[in-house]
């Protein structure tokens, strides 16, 4: 996205903000930019969970803009905080990306053992079973492509981890649900159930009416409803007291911030786990293919003695 069509965007959302319409707000950055025409219109296009959200529109009736917003406001808070868990992960992918490498100079100088081989015959003697298990053409091909298909996998796991996150695709839903879930992140669907109930309640829509309609929303977002339910109600009796107490909107603030604070923390540790675990995968098969690139050596004088 170029930085025009960045700014462009940036000030519809603000505009939105406070307190007009998208059309309304698409109109006034037509007025004020009437060159820029044709990027506004880009700009204002639906993003794809706000195309979903059309779905609502008639349940949420006056409250529509006001959710439709909040879950753009929710997009921009969840890319901030999954900035270090997607550094964790993308340190880990690279990582491991640079050992393939390594692995694949180590395999390819595999072919110099036949002259290895030739001086053991030579003295009726065997290449160490390691070095001709480790050096065999299916095991270093299959440890190859296994290194090639991790890092690739990792990276994968990244982008739709990124995805997800942007809420740009149902596709991606119920793949991001487990993949959140696997790395400690289970609150990210309560976090948008809040920040939806958050917008409908400040349009003066009721809490009761607003997190069944917000819950409804994700669950058939993400294709898992009980991925919401229970911590909805949990949450629920809270929420209908913080209603007749006047301060709903401020317990819904510290719910969603206190998240965004502990989910990321999660997260990373979960993820720098699992690098961990890679380092170890990875240490244990480059270690086993320089021993066995080794032993031939050491066992050269005993061999030839």
């Amino acid at each position: 996205m170029s930085l025009r069509a960045e700014f462009l965007e940036r000030q519809l959302f603000f505009l939105q903000r406070s307190g007009l319409g998208r059309a309304e707000a698409q109109a006034r950055l037509q007025q004020v930019l009437p060159e820029s025409a044709t990027a506004v219109a880009a700009a204002a296009r639906p993003e794809p969970f706000a195309e979903f959200l059309q779905a609502f529109r008639d349940e949420l009736g006056p409250h529509f803009d006001a959710v439709e917003l909040a879950a753009r406001e929710f997009r921009s808070e969840s890319v901030s905080a999954f900035q270090p868990i997607w550094r964790s992960l993308r340190g880990t992918a690279v990582y491991a990306a640079v050992i393939t490498a390594v692995a694949a100079l180590l395999i390819g100088f595999s072919a110099n053992f036949a002259q290895f081989s030739s001086v053991y015959e030579s003295f009726d003697a065997d290449l160490p079973v390691l070095t001709v298990v480790m050096t065999a053409p299916p095991y270093r091909n299959i440890l190859l492509w296994t290194m090639a298909g991790g890092v690739l996998s990792l990276f994968w796991v990244l982008r739709r981890l990124r995805k997800g996150a942007e809420l740009s695709g149902r596709e991606v839903g119920s793949l991001f649900v487990r993949l959140a879930s696997d790395l400690g992140l289970r609150d990210f669907w309560l976090v948008l159930v809040l920040a939806l109930v958050r917008g409908a309640t400040r349009s003066g829509m009721s809490a009761d009416a607003a997190l069944p309609a917000a819950q409804r929303i994700v669950a058939r977002w993400t294709g898992f409803a009980r991925i919401v339910a229970a911590p909805v109600a949990a949450q629920r009796a809270a929420l209908l007291a913080a209603q007749q107490l006047g301060t709903l909107d401020a317990e819904l603030a510290y719910l969603i911030e206190d998240r965004w604070r502990t989910m990321p923390q999660r997260a990373v540790a979960r993820a720098e786990l699992f690098s961990l675990l890679v380092n170890i995968l990875v240490g244990v098969a480059i270690g086993m293919l320089v021993i066995a690139f080794y032993l031939p050596i050491l066992k050269l004088g005993a061999v030839v003695g």
